[in-house]
């Protein structure tokens, strides 16, 4: 009863950890670029912060149907190219 105890738990610790490394992203996974790159480098004097809510974030795919979205992507690009001093 002992021994199955320790295997029942050992393989279960056993599990958990090889999930969490092969889970783990690569030291060189890209990142795809997000709002507020088109600033990145450069000072600001303004920065608008907000929280659109995960179905509005880009990127994302709401219910699972359809391409990523990048709508707000898009606004927030053409928004620090026409106010190169404030960033989103």
């Amino acid at each position: 009863m002992h021994l199955r105890n320790i295997l029942k738990h050992g393989s279960l610790v056993l599990i958990l950890v090889v999930g969490g490394v092969l889970l783990r992203p690569g030291r060189d996974a890209a990142r795809p670029p997000g709002p507020g790159d088109a600033s990145a480098g450069r000072e600001v004097k303004y920065v608008i912060k907000f929280a659109p809510g995960a179905f509005y974030m880009p990127g994302s795919i709401p219910a699972g149907i359809g391409p990523p979205l990048q709508g707000l992507r898009d606004v927030i690009h053409a928004f620090e190219q026409r106010f190169p001093d404030v960033k989103v």
